[in-house]
């Protein structure tokens, strides 16, 4: 009878296990304001055009220069030199309206993109907020995007009610964005570190770093979406909204006569069209009703919730009591619902296995016999993992507090190893406590992982390390130099007329040069120094430790010597030569802006001085 009451107790945990699993709620939020219906009827009653000296303006223009942020989706960003996002389809949709040619000047990173907007680089920025500081060199449109600000923090941090409850913390933002000036001057206390890019921030809140990172809902969403769905989620919302439209240089009033009629000129369904490409999950937002209408309206969705709840609860309830009657009429239900099971299952007594089900057998290479004839479970479990899977079990056996599920590495009989999630409940096997133990085979999941992993941090073309991954590594190398007191090399490389190749033989063949150039590269260097892709044709090279400037010129030299030689793409052979720069640490600068910068210009002034 005490065997029968076990057997009960494994399948009502597995039928729990797999409740639990299927109970769990996904969610994709996305939130996006437009203009309104009315603004919509006042467009179609007071259509927008343009007046003869707007015209000839236009004529006389002929381009409009414009900057956006490279690396901010689904909003805008620069891909293989090309603007991609929700602002590009906005451009094109007003340039295809109004007969207006926009240029991109490229940058690398927002605060790049602000400089070249404060010194007229640019005319315009696609998209952008007013600020106080910005309205001394920009005016902007009325805007055409607006969206909630949110907080993000790690999985195991409570729900924020109020950005006031965490402003003691440090909270991670954007370098040079908006709302950076107006959070200041709201909060003068709050800690506040700034990253370049939001997967930065994003990064630094994994590792714990920052205790959270303030920005738009669609971005964050979409980088938690891709990057961080195990480690990170949106904790609550910060009490101000995002006004995005198109900064114009303000010493240029025609011109933002001209891009203002534009941006209200924009017709609703294409409004709709670009959310839905960009941000394929939106939400219909109702009208602002009072606020007691408000509180009447969430009050009722919590009693209902309530309610729901408590029906869902009773009748799952009733269907496990009828599923616990069923059961306990045959015993050989219950053991073909762990026969059949697609974890193991194990019950472990005095060390010993006294259960196992096929499924363990056939994830551990050995027969059910053999299993249960073993003195101890310890041979299923890799030898660095043995110390604290044993600890646990002992743990739980005790009634202390111990981990009910965790993840661990196990052995097979042919000496492999592999990784498993563990779930462990303290149960009863013959009137003696035992621990029954839910075993899955996490296999797939971690090599799906470490491929996320390798894609955030490599070029999908070359497979070299990306600007992130660069950024990384010379940051630590800087610090190991400055601790060591020796010299750091960086070159900073491109190909000349690479543009010509790709309007020639097209983006495949350009794509195909561009991996047969890393292939060259890669033999040049030492396994210590760093190869990587910055985009576009641009390749950086870092040299951790190098004695003098002599290391530097004789790599270049070796690089020169090796694109003496064509490039044989299939039937094609295409001559390419490089422009190089470089900068020295600690000649050249001590930051990895200053290093970059350096090498940049000096690969420049190169390429130039070669036409």
């Amino acid at each position: 009878m005490q065997k029968k009451i076990s057997i009960y107790i494994i399948v009502l945990f597995i039928t729990l296990q797999a409740s639990a699993l299927f109970a769990q709620p996904g969610t994709n939020n996305s939130s996006e304001k437009t203009f309104s219906s009315k603004e919509a009827q006042n467009k179609q009653e007071q259509p927008y055009s343009l007046t003869q000296a707007e015209k000839e303006y236009l004529a006389q223009k002929k381009t409009i220069k414009f900057c956006i942020d490279p690396s901010w989706l689904p909003f805008e960003a620069l891909s293989n030199d090309r603007h991609i996002g929700m602002s590009a389809d906005y451009l094109k949709l007003i340039s295809q309206k109004w007969g207006i040619d926009f240029q991109l000047v490229p940058t690398r990173t927002w605060t790049e993109t602000l400089e070249k907007a404060r010194s007229r680089e640019c005319d315009i920025l696609a998209l952008a907020m007013s600020t106080p500081k910005r309205e001394k060199y920009l005016k902007v449109t009325k805007p055409y995007i607006v969206i909630p600000l949110v907080i993000a923090t790690t999985k195991d941090k409570p729900f924020i009610a109020d950005l006031p409850d965490v402003i003691h913390h440090q909270i991670g933002l954007t370098k040079g964005y908006a709302y950076i000036e107006f959070l200041r001057k709201e909060y003068p206390e709050m800690k506040i570190v700034e990253f370049e890019t939001v997967h930065d921030g994003l990064a630094a809140l994994e590792k714990g770093i920052i205790y959270g990172f303030i920005d738009n809902l669609d971005t964050i969403s979409y980088e938690i979406s891709n990057y961080f769905s195990s480690s990170i989620k949106i904790s609550g919302r910060v009490n101000r909204n995002w006004d995005l439209g198109i900064a114009v240089r303000n010493d240029d009033p025609v011109l933002f006569g001209i891009l203002d009629k534009a941006v209200r000129s924009i017709d609703t369904n294409a409004v709709k069209k670009i959310h839905s490409k960009w941000v394929p999950v939106t939400y219909q937002h109702q009208y602002n009703y009072s606020l007691l209408w408000k509180i009447l309206a969430a009050v009722c969705v919590v009693v209902l919730l309530l309610v729901y709840r408590y029906q869902k609860i009773k009748k799952f309830n009733q269907k496990l009591q009828r599923l616990y009657l069923k059961l306990a009429e045959n015993e050989n239900s219950f053991r073909s619902l762990t026969d059949h099971a697609h974890e193991g299952v194990v019950v472990v007594q005095d060390k010993r296995l006294v259960y196992v089900n096929p499924s363990m057998c056939k994830m551990t290479g050995y027969d059910q016999d053999t299993l249960l004839n073993m003195e101890t479970f310890l041979p299923l479990i890799a030898p660095e993992a043995r110390e604290t899977i044993l600890a646990n079990h002992l743990k739980r056996l005790a009634g202390k507090a111990s981990p009910d599920r965790y993840e661990s590495e196990f052995l097979k009989k042919d000496g492999t190893t592999y990784p498993i999630e563990l779930t462990g409940v303290l149960i009863t096997w013959n009137n003696k406590p035992a621990t029954l133990n839910i075993i899955s085979d996490i296999s797939e999941r971690k090599n799906a992982e470490e491929a996320i992993r390798f894609m955030a941090h490599h070029d999908s073309l070359t497979e070299l390390p990306n600007r992130y991954l660069l950024m990384e590594r010379l940051g630590q190398s800087l610090a190991q130099a400055k601790r060591s007191k020796h010299q750091l090399g960086l070159l900073f490389m491109d190909l000349n007329s690479f543009k010509k190749v790709n309007d020639t033989y097209g983006h495949d063949i350009g794509d195909m040069l561009l991996k047969m150039v890393a292939d060259r590269l890669k033999p040049l260097l030492r396994e210590t120094d760093t190869l990587a892709r910055m985009g576009g044709d641009e390749f950086v090279m870092l040299l951790p430790e190098i004695q003098g400037k002599s290391g530097v010129e004789t790599l270049i030299a070796r690089i020169d010597s090796a694109f003496q030689s064509p490039f044989t793409l299939g039937e094609l052979t295409i001559s390419s030569s490089p422009s190089v720069g470089f900068s020295i640490y600690p000649e050249n600068g001590d930051t990895a802006e200053e290093l970059l910068r350096t090498a940049d210009q000096r690969m420049y002034d190169m390429k130039h001085s070669k036409k």
